[in-house]
């Protein structure tokens, strides 16, 4: 058997080492320039550093600015401690200095300048990494493809959070744009190009990277010859490949057609029918590959659930390492979510607003009649999501089918008394809810040792996070039950909405929505801006505490008002014979941005060409 050189992630150690600054010229190890090319582990261990770079691919839902905690500045969630960076930014009251953002802006540029450095006149390319030929070709390719996929994936998480309107300017401006390796001659002090420039290089980096993409997925069935697996296939899982490219191209086509851009940037608008088209078309390229190519044995099924605690669960379009590495297990999720008395520590808790969002067993909304729905008895006849998603006062937590703890989020009683969970004790949700979502179902927290966990990880891109791009994107386009033009499976934004409300939940429970779901084919039938309110309050539910609301409310809303809303809790009475009695109405905090756009880390703007967002000008 040949000889194989095979890349050893950790050797990116080597070649880079931290930077003080956010734009500073990068700084080798204990390797010079040229000594980096003769190693493949270091040239290869250029595109792997960008895998590494955590704010920016996140292993897990519990970061500060890209997760769940992020929800905590929607309407979706609450921090329970007011005190936090969270709670003072959805208030307007964060301190420059403070901005938790400025990790992920950090990392994004450190990962493009390895990436750059990659990727300069093709020198990773030309690298030589296995001495078989065809293997080393296959490698390479993939590793190309990468380089540039990823690059396309940073410039787009930058532009996602920073693209906005220029304070002085009033245009709209992306993220300083950097395609070379900076050195020590060259400014690190770097002007915010176009949004619609930084567009177009992610485009093209992701036009590249589907021309050196050997296959279009990390999937071993892909790969008929068994010896090129050594390279190409399911060992790759967990990085970037042709579709996961295809769905962050769909992301970024949505949002730049969404009404906050096409309202801030006449060049925007006149392209919105062409973004959304793309948009549906780079979905629909996922959704088909998914529908009809991953569903093999075992593979993709469009009625199963999501198992959020399996890293290789077939709803994934690209998923991150589990954090800890390899299989690692932990709680640290249901620590975060669990309240004081089940031995966690509640850090956050689900708004009143989201559960209403949820509908009725038979599909229509709480606030029609026709949903039954009982506010004296809440939590009756409820979508299946609803269970899968959120604990509420009453229900148990069963680990192994076995139930150990029940919910008290009572806060007054005719005898006096309050629950365990009651709203404003210590380590427990100011909301009156807990969230389930996410939780590995057989965790035990009451057990100090012995305790059963499971893997945690980020879905970047899912099955459901496809649908509901094309739903939108289809929707804003053509209406609910048209399709695309010419395509050869043809789906309609109703019947795409139709996979999601049909599907088993988390917790594997069959869908509680009737097949013939009248309220969807009633609202279907409404047109297009109907049908738009259904698409936008699925996405709420469907995507709820994985961070994405942040940008959903921004890119649809086109004034701060309609972003700094207020939030509301359950109060729950526990009256003498057992019952409760419930009311909806108490605000419990208030959002206060000061713009619909992100702040620029102050560290950046004061070196004096990079323009802040509007709206912070106390950022400068």
């Amino acid at each position: 058997m040949e000889t194989k050189f095979l890349i050893i992630l950790i050797a990116i150690s080597l070649f880079i080492s931290g930077c003080k600054d956010n734009l500073e010229p990068y700084p080798y190890g204990r390797n010079t320039e040229q000594d980096a090319w003769k190693y493949q582990e270091i040239v290869g261990g250029m595109v792997f550093y960008a895998y590494e770079r955590s704010n920016i691919i996140p292993r897990e839902y519990r970061t500060t600015f890209n997760g769940n905690r992020l929800e905590c500045t929607t309407d979706n969630g609450v921090y329970t401690n007011s005190d936090d960076n969270i709670e003072k930014f959805a208030k307007g009251s964060l301190l420059a200095s403070s901005n938790a953002f400025d990790g992920i802006w950090q990392d994004g540029y450190r990962g493009i300048a390895s990436l750059n450095n990659f990727l300069k006149d093709n020198r990773g390319y030309k690298s030589n990494y296995y001495i078989n030929k065809n293997l080393n070709n296959l490698y390479r390719a993939n590793l190309q493809g990468q380089a540039f996929a990823l690059r396309g994936f940073y410039y787009w998480q930058l532009l996602q959070r920073w693209g906005g309107i220029g304070i002085s300017s009033k245009k709209l401006l992306g993220v300083p744009l950097i395609l070379d390796r900076l050195t020590v001659n060259d400014p690190i002090d770097q002007v915010r190009a176009p949004y619609l420039d930084i567009m177009k290089q992610i485009q093209a980096d992701a036009d590249s990277a589907m021309k050196y993409f050997p296959i279009d997925a990390n999937r071993d069935f892909l790969v008929p010859n068994v010896s090129d697996r050594d390279v190409l296939g399911g060992r790759n899982w967990g990085m970037i490949d042709k579709i996961a490219t295809k769905a962050y191209l769909a992301e970024m086509y949505l949002t730049a057609a969404s009404p906050l851009f096409v309202a801030s940037d006449p060049e925007l608008k006149s392209k919105q029918a062409e973004h959304l088209k793309k948009a549906a078309t780079y979905a629909k390229e996922v959704i088909d590959f998914k529908r009809f190519v991953d569903n093999v044995s075992n593979g993709f099924n469009v009625t199963n659930r999501i198992d959020w605690r399996n890293p290789y669960d077939p709803s994934a379009v690209w998923v991150s390492r589990v954090q800890g590495g390899g299989t690692s297990t932990n709680t640290s999720h249901e620590s975060d979510v669990y309240p004081a008395n089940f031995n966690s520590n509640g850090v956050f808790g689900v708004s009143q607003d989201l559960v209403d969002a949820f509908p009725a067993a038979n599909g229509y909304p709480i606030s029609d009649p026709r949903s039954n729905y009982n506010p004296a008895n809440p939590y009756a006849n409820r979508d299946m999501r609803f269970y899968s998603n959120i604990f509420y006062n009453g229900v148990k937590v069963t680990p192994n089918k076995q139930p150990v703890y029940t919910f008290e989020c009572w806060e007054s009683s005719d005898d006096g008394s309050v629950g365990k969970d009651s709203p404003g004790l210590t380590k427990v949700s100011k909301t009156g809810y807990h969230l389930k979502k996410m939780t590995y179902f057989d965790t035990d927290m009451r057990q100090s040792s012995g305790r059963k966990a499971a893997p945690m990880q980020n879905f970047l891109y899912r099955w459901t996070h496809m649908v509901l791009i094309y739903a939108e994107a289809m929707n804003e386009l053509y209406g609910p039950t048209a399709t695309l033009p010419g395509d050869t499976n043809p789906l309609t934004a109703k019947e795409a909405i139709a996979f999601l409300r049909l599907a088993k939940t988390y917790d594997n429970a069959n869908s509680s929505i009737p097949a013939a779901d009248p309220y969807l084919n009633e609202v279907a039938g409404q047109g297009k801006e109907a049908f738009r309110n259904l698409v936008r309050n699925e996405r709420r539910i469907e995507t709820c505490f994985e961070g994405l609301r942040y940008y959903d409310v921004r890119r649809w809303a086109t004034t701060v008002s309609e972003i700094n809303v207020p939030v509301h809790r359950v109060k729950v009475h526990k009256n003498a014979d057992g019952s409760f009695a419930y009311s909806f109405e108490e605000v419990v905090t208030t959002r206060n941005f000061p713009s619909l756009w992100s702040p620029i880390p102050l560290t950046d703007v004061k070196r004096g060409k990079i323009e802040q967002n509007e709206g912070w000008s106390n950022w400068q």
